[in-house]
């Protein structure tokens, strides 16, 4: 197959919502494929992703479209593949991630045009941010507030949503204990 050459190259992008989460918990990978402004009217391309050890991606959702994937592949067939969102995968941080930024990749495998070209591809990743599971309001910091929505969530005046940083299922003075020692860099 000879390869079509052109200025602009059909792309493919990830997306994370949201980008911040706590060790344990669940984020939505979201792979869009935009077409060039001369359409390469492409038929199928493939991918791979590159995620960080210690997490996992599920089956895809899809539109119209036909997909297939594992944890570290997948394929998209239409015939020709409009722009737009392409697939969403859901992506499953486990619990003991170390908190820290981590870079996902996406990498275009082929792209095959309807004549059976093949196109070269661009793609950008996304950036992962664990958080540490004393982090309780997101922000990227343990401090005063995350101890404040314990205290609140272990004397009841918040749902305890948050706040069982041990996981025993309720929140209590422990937990607000083990956020202080969070907050003071005592414990991580």
């Amino acid at each position: 197959m000879a390869a079509v050459s052109a200025a602009a190259q059909p792309s493919l992008s990830m997306s994370l919502a949201p980008a911040a989460i706590p060790a344990g918990g669940q984020s939505t990978i979201s792979v869009t494929y935009l077409d060039t402004p001369t359409p390469t009217n492409l038929a199928a391309f493939q991918w791979q992703f590159s995620v960080p050890p210690g997490t996992t991606i599920g089956a895809p959702t899809v539109g119209p479209m036909t997909a297939t994937a594992s944890a570290a592949t997948a394929t998209i067939n239409n015939n020709p593949i409009p722009s737009g969102s392409v697939a969403t995968f859901p992506l499953t941080v486990a619990a003991g991630t170390a908190p820290g930024s981590y870079p996902l990749t996406l990498t275009p495998v082929l792209g095959a045009s309807q004549a059976g070209l093949l196109v070269a591809m661009t793609a950008t990743g996304a950036n992962l941010v664990v958080l540490s599971k004393y982090d309780l309001n997101g922000d990227g910091l343990v401090n005063s507030a995350d101890i404040t929505i314990a205290r609140d969530q272990a004397t009841g005046a918040a749902p305890c949503t948050t706040g069982d940083v041990n996981g025993d299922g309720k929140c209590n003075v422990v937990d607000v204990t083990l956020e202080i020692l969070a907050a003071l860099g005592i414990i991580h």
